[in-house]
C-alpha cells in the first residue's frame, strides 16, 4: 500500500529554506521541484508556468533548466507547451488523486483558466484515462466541468451539423400511411407492404479523400465501461460513430470514439438512456437509425402489423 506525506507549498518560499545551499540544475530536484510548486492546481501535475519564470524561480540560468527538464521529457515524466506555457505531469496524479467526486468538481475553474492547447487535449484525454482506472465516480463530474479545447472545435461542429442535418431529413419524411380499412374476407386481398421511402438512401460508397473508420472496427471494453459511466448507449453511438465522414483520417480510431462518447454525454447526442428497442415509424419518438435498417412492419402503420404477420 503507497505512503504519503504532505508537503506545504509555501515551503519554497520559507526564508529559512531559502538560505539552504541551492541545488545545480538537475532532472532529480526539478522533478520534486514541479510536483510541489505553488504554481500548481488542484488539478494534479497541470499547470500554467513558462521556462524562463521557473528557472529564476530555482536560481538556475536558462539553459541549465532546459538541460535538467530535457531529463524529465525523456522519462515521459513531464511535457510542456512553453509558448502556451502549460506544463503537464503525466504521473502526478499517480502520487496525488482525488479523494472524491467532489474534488474533481473542484477542478473546473482552474481548467478553464488554463491557456487552450494542443498539450491541454492531451492531458483531457490522459487525466480521463487515469480516472476511468480510479472509479468511485470521478469519470462523470470531470467531463461535464472539464471540456476539451479549440483543437477539438471541429469535430465537435461536424457532430453539431450531423445532428442538425438529421432533423432536416426528419421533417422532410413523408407522412405516416392512415389505418387501411380491413376488406371483406370475400376478395382475399393480401396486404403487401408499400415500397419503402423515397427518403430512404442506401449505404453509400468511399470515394477518394473520404476517411471513415476502418471496415469491421469496434468498441473495446474500456469504451464499454465508459459508456455505462456517461449514460449513453454505446451500440447507436458506434453506428454514428462508424457511419460519419470525418475531414481528416484519425491515426487512433479507439482514442477518437474515446472522445466521440465523452462529446455525446456532453451535448446529450445518444439517444437518452431510453431503454428498450427503438421505436418504430409512426411511433413517437421514432428517428430514422443511422443504418438504415427497417423490416416489413416498419412500412405499414402499427395497426397493420398484425395483418402483415399474420
Amino acid at each position: 500500500m503507497a505512503r504519503y506525506r504532505k508537503i506545504d507549498v509555501r515551503i519554497h518560499g520559507d526564508e529559512k529554506f531559502r538560505r539552504l545551499t541551492a541545488p545545480p540544475p538537475c532532472g532529480r530536484y526539478l522533478w520534486f521541484f514541479l510536483l510541489t510548486t505553488k504554481r500548481s492546481t488542484s488539478i494534479p501535475g497541470l499547470f500554467e508556468a513558462g521556462e524562463a519564470a521557473l528557472a529564476e524561480e530555482l536560481e538556475w540560468s536558462l539553459e541549465g533548466f532546459r538541460k535538467a527538464f530535457q531529463e524529465l521529457v525523456d522519462e515521459g515524466l513531464a511535457k510542456a507547451d512553453w509558448k502556451a506555457r502549460v506544463v503537464w505531469l503525466p504521473n502526478a496524479i499517480k502520487h496525488n488523486p482525488p479523494e472524491n467526486p467532489n474534488v474533481v468538481k473542484g477542478w473546473a475553474s482552474h481548467w478553464d483558466e488554463l491557456p487552450e492547447c494542443a498539450l491541454k487535449n492531451e492531458a483531457h484525454e490522459g487525466l480521463l484515462s487515469k480516472l476511468q482506472g480510479l472509479g468511485r465516480g470521478l469519470v462523470e463530474p470531470f467531463v461535464k466541468g472539464c471540456r476539451k479545447g479549440v483543437a477539438n472545435q471541429e469535430q465537435e461542429q461536424e457532430q453539431e451539423q450531423e445532428q442538425e442535418q438529421d432533423l432536416g431529413r426528419d421533417a422532410d419524411a413523408p407522412p405516416i400511411t392512415p389505418p387501411i380499412e380491413p376488406e371483406p374476407p370475400t376478395r382475399r386481398e393480401s396486404l403487401a407492404p408499400p415500397p419503402p421511402p423515397k427518403s430512404m438512401r442506401a449505404p453509400r460508397r468511399v470515394k477518394a479523400g473520404e476517411h471513415f473508420a476502418p471496415e469491421g472496427w469496434q468498441p473495446n471494453p474500456k469504451h464499454v465501461d465508459l459508456a455505462k459511466q456517461l449514460g449513453v448507449r454505446l451500440e447507436t453511438e458506434r453506428l454514428k460513430f462508424v457511419s460519419h465522414e470525418f475531414r481528416e483520417k484519425r491515426t487512433d480510431w479507439d482514442k477518437a470514439f474515446t472522445g466521440w462518447l465523452t462529446r455525446a454525454s456532453q451535448y446529450g447526442t445518444s439517444s437518452g438512456g431510453r431503454g428498450g428497442p427503438p421505436p418504430r415509424i409512426g411511433e413517437p419518438g421514432w428517428r430514422r437509425q443511422p443504418d438504415g435498417g427497417l423490416d416489413l412492419n416498419d412500412y405499414v402503420h402499427p395497426s397493420q402489423r398484425g395483418a402483415v404477420n399474420g
